[in-house]
Formats: structure tokens, C-alpha cells, sequence
């Protein structure tokens, strides 16, 4: 009688138990808990962590869509005075509803956009200040900044001018007319140290005087 033959094929494992993502073993420990249960360290972990994502989401669905009259209060300016910045800046908090990220995000971007022509909070004094009074003294402090940067302007030109007609030194040049100093100056000294007495000294301190005098008159130092 023939043997039977024994099968060589292996019997295909079975696939392992799929195990359940935090968000399942967080709503496993929420029964638990419901039902009196003890929990585990582990499972009060992943509880936490759900509910306060949870938290987080609510919030931040919250944030996304805040009515225009909460805005105000939290800015604790009028609707007037924050239409106003809408349309003066083109900032998204116009509406019924605001974005309260998109609005702190385009806030930065126009402080980031005029840093160098916003004026410093120290420069304004809005103590006590409601809104008009507020937006006066905004309006004046920003007349204030273009009187100075006018001022600046002016005294630019002013300089300008100057060079122009030829009352001002090239900086090259008064660098020359420097190093040539220095040199007469270091030989002066050489000079009264070679002087055997004061009458030697006040003498050749005299003639360089009257050299420099005469050179500088006549606007050409001589090395």
C-alpha cells in the first residue's frame, strides 16, 4: 500500500490583530471611565491626550469664525475705528466674522511691511485716549513723522547744494589734507626737540605756525 504523502506547503499564518490607534484606545478608557471602570496609567494617558484635543479643536474652530463684536472688544476699539483699519490697510477684519489668525497673521505682515515708518508706541501719548481721540493723535503723530523725515530731506539737499557749488571737501581730499598734517606735525616735533632752548622753540613754533597759516589761506598744504 502506498504511503500517503505528506504535504510540504506551510499553512499561511494568520495576519496579526490589527491594534486600535490612540484615538480608539482614548474612546476605550472613555467607556471605562463611564462605566466606573479603573483606568490604567496607559489609558488615562491617551483620555488626556483626547480630550484635550478635543479642546484644542473646539478653540480653534472657535478662533477661525469670531463675531464681529467680540473682535471689537478684544481690540477694545469701535466698529468704526476697526472698518477703518480694514479699508485703510486692507486687513481682513471687516466682516461679520473674522479670521482671527488671518487677522493677526496680515497685522504682522503690514508692522513687518512699514517697520521702518511706524512710529514707536513711546512716541504717542494715549493715555486716557478714547477712539477719536486716539485716532487724532495717530493722525498728528503720522503729520509729525513726515514733518521730520521733510526736515531730513532738506537737510540733504542742503548738502547736496553745498557740494555743488564747491564750499564742501571731498572726503578723499580732507583724508590728503589730514595725512599731510600729521606729517607737518611730526616734524615739528622733530624740529623742537632739536631746539637747544625755549627761544629756539617758540621761534620755530612761530615760523610753523605762519607756514601753516599761509598754506592753509592759500588752500594748497604742502608736504
Amino acid at each position: 500500500m502506498a504511503k500517503k504523502k505528506t504535504s510540504t506547503r506551510k499553512t499561511a499564518a494568520k495576519p496579526a490583530a490589527k491594534k486600535p490607534d490612540r484615538t480608539e484606545r482614548a474612546m476605550q478608557a472613555a467607556i471605562k471611565k463611564h462605566r466606573g471602570e479603573k483606568l490604567s496609567q496607559s489609558d488615562s494617558r491617551d483620555l488626556a491626550w483626547w480630550e484635550k484635543s478635543q479642546r484644542e479643536s473646539i478653540v480653534s474652530d472657535a478662533l477661525v469664525s469670531i463675531p464681529k463684536g467680540l473682535y471689537c472688544q478684544l481690540a477694545g476699539r469701535q466698529h468704526k475705528v476697526i472698518d477703518d483699519a480694514a479699508e485703510r490697510f486692507g486687513l481682513p477684519i471687516g466682516g461679520a466674522t473674522i479670521d482671527l489668525f488671518d487677522a493677526i497673521e496680515s497685522l504682522h505682515t503690514v508692522i513687518a511691511d512699514n517697520s521702518r515708518s511706524i512710529i514707536p508706541v513711546h512716541a504717542i501719548d494715549t493715555d486716557g485716549a478714547d477712539d477719536e481721540e486716539m485716532v487724532y493723535k495717530l493722525k498728528l503723530a503720522e503729520l509729525q513723522e513726515k514733518v521730520r523725515k521733510l526736515q531730513v530731506h532738506n537737510e540733504r539737499q542742503n548738502i547736496s547744494l553745498t557740494h555743488d557749488r564747491g564750499d564742501s571737501i571731498d572726503r578723499q581730499e580732507l583724508r590728503r589734507l589730514l595725512q599731510v598734517l600729521i606729517v607737518k606735525l611730526r616734524a615739528f616735533g622733530q624740529q623742537l626737540r632739536r631746539a637747544s632752548n625755549g627761544q629756539e622753540a617758540q621761534k620755530a613754533c612761530n615760523e610753523f605756525l605762519s607756514m601753516l597759516a599761509k598754506e592753509v589761506e592759500e588752500g594748497d598744504l604742502r608736504v
